[in-house]
């Protein structure tokens, strides 16, 4: 795989690059990120028992309270 200048740039500034390969949309990420976040997550878990640990977790944070609905549009223009 060949990346462009802008890829190489992104990959060294912010460790990953998007790319689409076949339609479907990847990141690449640089192997000393990738190893920190496996480290974190383990290489068991299954899709479902991700997205509960999530849900647990954004609860157990405080993001299902009253206002909070007001952050799932903060980077979406008008």
């Amino acid at each position: 795989m060949t990346l462009t200048n802008d890829q190489r740039a992104a990959i060294t500034t912010t460790g990953n690059v998007r790319i689409t390969v076949d339609g479907i949309e990847c990141v690449l990420v640089r192997s000393d990120l990738f190893e920190r976040v496996q480290g974190i997550l383990g290489d068991d878990w299954t899709h479902d028992e991700m997205r509960a640990a999530l849900a647990r977790s954004s609860k157990e944070n405080g993001w299902d309270e009253p206002g909070m609905e007001s952050y799932d549009d903060y980077n979406r223009k008008p």
